[in-house]
């Protein structure tokens, strides 16, 4: 059995449909990279099959025509270790018998100076589609990319970054030292929860008023960026823009809010939804953020906990007023933010593999 922490973050359910029916069948994948740089690629199947996993490599999460299989081994292994092989970033398409195939990577980029730097790929809806791999990413601030980030960067082509940030924000760490070729600016307004820390510290926030905090400021930020997220919409609609990646400064509340609408928009279930969102956890020291937090009460640590870290508590507060408000998170699409069944549709044919691929 995997270890329940990467399970509840990196677990991705469903299958092909080209590949089985997936009301039979659910494989769980898990990709990560160990200390050597090799990929570990572990699995579970429900229920269980008798043969042979078969595993192919590309460095085009989108096209495997023509590729050999690398490895083959039961399927009842589990794991396979894939040596780090000669691309910058690998992907594998695993093929169990001739039931079920997924793709999967790594999801959690490492890098040196940016934080927080993860794939959104992997997902799947209700249809039985995953989004793809290597085309959409959501990052902590990446104004400090060192020389080994913007290689990465350009290693992974990205070619677009939305830049989340005030204008505030932007001043006190102006956009420079990476490499894309486009920025968009698309400041969403709220207050950030880092300019709060002193009240905690002075006992004047405590742990459940930083919830409220937080929960506020997703509503704040729903209500008032309708624009912004249109905006959005209409450049992820664009298949020029892409790979593209989205920031704010820490990648946790307006960038997780944006993906948690993009994977909505593309039928992914909430439970997924809000893993993504919660993964952040995993990505940021949020400790690192205050000096000698450990010598604080335990109460100061709840609280600054609760102002900094995401909350599931948060995301699902928001969902919810999102229904309350419009019926359903679907008609606050279609009706408040003009995604439209058409521009749904392209933003399908742009970050879902195909029901056959």
């Amino acid at each position: 059995m995997f270890n329940k922490f990467l399970l509840i973050f990196f677990v991705c359910f469903a299958l092909f449909s080209s590949c089985s029916k997936k009301e039979d069948y659910d494989v769980d994948v898990v990709c990560e990279i160990n200390n050597t740089g090799d990929y570990v690629i572990k699995w579970e199947i429900f229920p269980a099959i008798i043969g042979n996993v078969r595993i192919y490599r590309s460095d085009d999460p989108d096209n495997f025509a023509g590729k050999e299989v690398e490895l083959e081994l039961p399927v009842q292994e589990g794991i396979a270790i894939m040596r780090k092989g000669n691309f910058d970033r690998s992907y594998f398409k695993l093929v169990f018998g001739r039931k079920m195939c997924t793709i999967t990577s790594n999801r959690l980029i490492k890098t040196e100076k940016i934080f927080n730097f993860r794939d959104i790929g992997g997902y799947y809806n209700r249809h039985g589609q995953q989004v793809r791999w290597g085309k959409l990413y959501r990052s902590g601030l990446i104004t400090n990319a060192g020389k080994p980030d913007i290689a990465l960067l350009k290693a992974l082509n990205i070619k677009t970054a939305i830049d989340m940030r005030t204008d505030e924000e932007i001043a006190s760490a102006p956009t420079s030292g990476f490499f894309t070729e486009q920025i968009y600016r698309i400041p969403l307004t709220g207050v950030e929860p880092v300019s709060l820390i002193g009240k905690v510290l002075d006992g004047q926030m405590k742990k459940g008023d930083a919830l409220v905090f937080q929960q506020d400021l997703h509503v704040a930020l729903i209500k008032n960026n309708t624009e912004n997220f249109r905006r959005y919409f209409e450049i992820l609609a664009d298949s020029s823009n892409y790979p593209l990646v989205v920031y704010c400064t820490l990648g946790k509340i307006r960038t997780g809010l944006v993906m948690a609408l993009t994977l909505a928009a593309l039928d992914v279930d909430m439970e997924q939804i809000h893993e993504d969102y919660m993964l952040s956890n995993a990505c940021i020291n949020f400790k690192g953020i205050v000096k000698n937090a450990d010598n604080f009460s335990s109460d100061v640590q709840e609280a600054l906990t609760a102002l900094l870290a995401p909350q599931r508590d948060v995301i699902e507060y928001a969902c919810r007023f999102i229904e309350k408000e419009y019926g359903s998170i679907n008609n606050y699409l279609k009706k408040e933010l003009q995604l439209t069944a058409s521009k749904k549709e392209k933003l399908r044919e742009l970050l879902l593999y195909p029901p056959k691929y």
